[in-house]
Order: structure tokens, then sequence, then C-alpha cells
């Protein structure tokens, strides 16, 4: 694959019973590029997503993110299901901002974003804290950071879980409606930030 292609599908098609939300869709994104998917509600945008962050297994197709086939690994001609494991793996290089925030509610600000690279990359909780002290403060919340998400509002949750997206180091963000769970008057601090970083 062209290393200036951070993600590649071809022809990805997922289907719900008899109802098929995503028909041969194809698209590339090229390393540091920010691409937007739009379209109604309904149209397959978070299902596409969910299929290169593996929350869904797709029907047909296949997705590259850099050089590695996602979901799969191929035997000459074949394709066959990869393990457990190795979808955690693949999932380590994917960060995604979900509609609805999910920060855990008995943590605060810092420690959700320390949890995934100490317990899932086993990066020393020393070195995690100043990283993610340092990501609170690129997105606004370095006064924040002892809070527990129902102390924030919906638009600084949205930035924590932001700042806990980046704190993995993925090669990629996939963000899903993003600012659909906020009041509008919250909406332009999560966009503000999202500009900045893109």
């Amino acid at each position: 694959m062209n290393q200036d292609i951070l993600v590649k599908a071809i022809d990805v098609t997922k289907n719900y019973g008899t109802f098929r939300a995503l028909d041969k869709v194809s698209l590339e994104v090229a390393r540091g590029e920010v691409s937007c998917i739009i379209g109604p509600s309904g149209s397959g945008k978070s299902t596409l997503l969910r299929c290169i962050n593996l929350l869904e297994r797709m029907d047909g197709g296949a997705i590259w993110v850099k050089d590695e086939l996602i979901g799969y690994r191929r035997d000459g001609n074949n394709l066959h299901e990869i393990s457990d494991a190795e979808i955690s793996r693949q999932r380590r290089r994917i960060g995604m901002v979900f509609q609805r925030f999910n920060l855990f509610p008995h943590k605060t600000a810092l420690e959700n974003i320390i949890e995934g690279p100490v317990q899932v990359l086993g990066e020393p909780v020393k070195e995690a804290r100043g990283r993610a002290s340092a990501l609170l403060e690129r997105v606004g919340l370095a006064d924040k950071a002892n809070h527990y998400p129902s102390e924030l509002s919906g638009g600084q949750q949205q930035r924590v879980a932001i700042a806990r997206a980046m704190g993995m180091r993925p090669d990629l963000i996939l963000c899903d409606e993003p600012t659909s769970a906020l009041d509008p008057e919250l909406v332009s601090e999560v966009l503000d930030v999202m500009r900045d970083l893109a």
C-alpha cells in the first residue's frame, strides 16, 4: 500500500439482517488528512467508522490502516478472521471519540486519560500522568484534571474524551459525531479543539 495512505477501504459491505448499511463503500485517507463523512441519519457513517475500528465485522470488502489489513489475515487468496487478541492489538492504533463521551464516571479527567496507556500499553504511571496533564492543557482543561465527569459540562467531557483518545498515541483518530450530544452553546468549544488538533 502507498505509504502516504493511512486508511484504505475497498468495497466495504455491512448488513444488519436484510438491511444493507454499507454497500461496497471505498475510500482513501492520506496521512495527515482530515476527512469528514457527511450524510443523513442511517446512511452508514457510524457503521463505517465502527468497521474501521473493528467494533463491527464487515460482511464484505477490506480495510487497511497504514499497511495492515484490519480484522483479517491473508493466506494466499483466502481471508481468515483474526483472534480477539490480534483485534485488540490493531485497535490500539485507532483512537475513537464517540457521540456519548463514555468516560469512566468514578475516575477523574486525568485518570480517564491515563487508564489506557497504563493498563493497555504498560506505560509507567508517572510518565502517563505527565502526558495526560499536557493533553489536558492542550484541550484547555488543565484546571479540571482532578474533576470527575459529573463535575464537567458536556463540552468539557467531550474534550476529555478527545484527550483520552490522543493519550494512546494512535495512528488514526475516528470521531463519530462528537458534537451531536452537546447543547448548541457547547458545540463550538469542542469544534475549536478539533480544529486545533487537526
